[in-house]
């Protein structure tokens, strides 16, 4: 697959799709260049996303390159990911990252590239498109997921902003104070807990089974999906508990990860909250012990990345705020196309995609 065109130069350039063995390098230093990262930390990044994924071999190709004199100049990663739809196991391909230097931009070429990686699988999707790119997708038949990106946020604890600016041992006085006066808000039922877990076991696959039906759409959360992305090929460090209630059955668990401004203050990103989805006990007995969790370990304010029917009202009741988006970041193409009840009743979360994990300067 070739779509020959030209650069902002005139010189000839060939979008072709990439093989991972020959073009990875390349790919690696366009990143680390455009971005100023380490391109060690980046070629291992890009080995576990498309090199090293238990499902990547699912798709024609990692992504597409875009190739002018004999040289790679830009490209499109794109990797697996293993979904329910419909009734039906899936493997998407995601966009993980789509790079060209400053000097290729407006000249029609990212159109291209995503054009041709819409080709390396029946269902592409992208959670991260820009108000640049979100045209480009619906000139290209992609489909918006959802009219925001649904992002609520919650002050925590006044102890950390505090310890910014008075230090820590007054800020532990003053700030204990005020987070007394402000309790946190939801309500736990008795015996309800939640407990940190390294590697999911076979209750998470029980509870996947029990579950996955909910939703016309979803991200597999069965145990060997979740340790492939938390702990096999994991590109962030993630934190995550699992809910439990008084008879010890687990009815859900939360994945978050640590954004630290500076050596005080700390927000906790949920990336992703799973529950039977009318389990409303559950959604809310999860986000009241996580909100007291985050509160114990410093964290000044919470952010909500999840998208659920249940989870939104409920953060409005709670005093969360919600933050409106420039445009839906979430981009669905799929060839047939899906039903309308699957794209309005999709599940989408902060671990749909790897937007989040390039932001982190300590890629690993």
């Amino acid at each position: 697959m070739a779509h020959p065109g030209k650069g902002a130069g005139g010189t000839p350039i060939e979008v072709r799709l990439l093989n991972a063995d020959d073009d990875l390098a390349a790919c690696g230093q366009i990143i680390a260049g455009v971005f100023s990262l380490d391109p060690v930390a980046v070629a291992d990044w890009l080995t576990k996303r498309l090199v090293d994924n238990t499902w990547q071999q699912d798709l024609a190709a990692p992504g597409v390159v875009a190739v002018q004199d004999g040289r790679i100049v830009a490209f499109r990663a794109l990797f697996a990911q293993r979904w329910w739809i419909e009734g039906k196991e899936h493997t998407l391909a995601w966009a993980a990252n789509t790079c060209m230097p400053e000097s290729l931009r407006g000249c029609g070429l990212g159109t291209r590239m995503v054009d041709a990686g819409g080709a390396v699988a029946p269902i592409t999707a992208s959670s991260s498109s820009g108000l640049v790119t979100q045209p480009i997708y619906q000139k290209l038949g992609y489909l918006p997921l959802g009219s925001d990106n649904d992002v609520h946020d919650l002050r925590v604890a006044f102890r950390p902003s505090l310890a910014k600016r008075i230090g820590r041992a007054p800020a532990w006085v003053v700030g204990s104070l005020l987070d007394a006066l402000r309790p946190l808000p939801g309500h736990t039922p008795p015996g309800w807990r939640i407990e940190p877990f390294e590697y999911a076991d076979a209750r998470f696959d029980t509870l996947w089974q029990e579950t996955r039906a909910d939703w016309p759409a979803a991200r597999l959360r069965d145990a060997a999906a979740l340790n492939e992305r938390l702990v096999t090929h994991a590109t962030q460090a993630l934190s995550r508990v699992a809910l439990f209630d008084p008879s010890e059955r687990l009815r859900g668990f939360a994945i978050w990860h640590v954004h630290q401004h500076d050596a005080h203050v700390s927000d906790a990103v949920l990336r992703d909250a799973w529950t039977a989805r009318h389990d409303a006990t559950a959604i809310e007995a999860m986000l009241g012990l996580l909100l007291r969790h985050w509160r114990r370990a410093g964290v000044a304010r919470a952010l909500i990345e999840v998208a659920n029917p249940l989870i939104t009202p409920l953060l409005a009741r709670l005093g969360f705020t919600h933050r409106p988006s420039h445009g839906v970041r979430y981009q669905v193409l799929a060839r047939p196309a899906l039903a309308e009840a699957t794209l309005t009743g999709w599940f989408r979360s902060g671990l749909d995609g790897d937007y989040m994990d390039l932001a982190d300067p300590a890629i690993h």
